[in-house]
C-alpha cells in the first residue's frame, strides 16, 4: 500500500505509528473502498464501474493514489456523453481534474455546435 500511495506510506512508515499500532482507523472511506485500493495495491488494477466510480474516485484522490485515480478518469472519459457532460465537467472541477474537465467541456461545446447546426 505504501508504494501506490504517499498517505499510506506515511502512515505505515512514521515513527509515531511503528511502534505501537497494529491497527489503524482510516477516516472518511467505506470497507468497500478500502479494499478496492488494497487490491490495486497489489495488482495494479482498478475494478471501476458505474456504480463504484463515484465514490471511488473520491477515495483515491482523498488516499492520493494516482493510478487508480487516472483509471476513474478514463473510465469517465469513456462513459462520457451529451446527457452526462455536464456533469462530468462538475465532478471534475470538484476534484480539481483538468483533463476530464477539458474533455467534458469541448464535448459540451460540440454538442451545442451540432445543435445550432440543426437550428440554421
Amino acid at each position: 500500500m505504501s508504494i501506490c500511495s504517499p498517505y499510506f506510506r506515511a502512515l505505515f512508515t512514521s515513527k509515531l505509528t511503528q511502534k505501537s499500532r497494529s491497527k489503524f482507523i482510516i477516516p472518511g472511506v467505506t470497507g468497500t473502498m478500502l479494499q478496492l485500493i488494497i487490491s490495486y495495491a497489489y495488482s495494479g488494477v482498478t475494478d471501476v464501474t458505474e456504480d463504484n466510480v463515484v465514490t471511488l474516485l473520491p477515495a483515491a484522490d482523498q488516499f492520493n493514489v494516482l493510478g487508480m485515480l487516472k483509471d476513474c478518469t478514463d473510465f469517465l472519459l469513456e462513459k462520457m456523453d451529451a446527457d452526462n457532460c455536464i456533469g462530468f465537467r462538475d465532478f471534475a472541477n470538484c476534484f480539481f481534474l483538468l483533463d476530464l474537465q477539458k474533455a467534458a467541456e469541448k464535448y459540451l461545446f460540440l454538442c451545442i455546435k451540432l445543435i445550432l447546426c440543426k437550428l440554421v
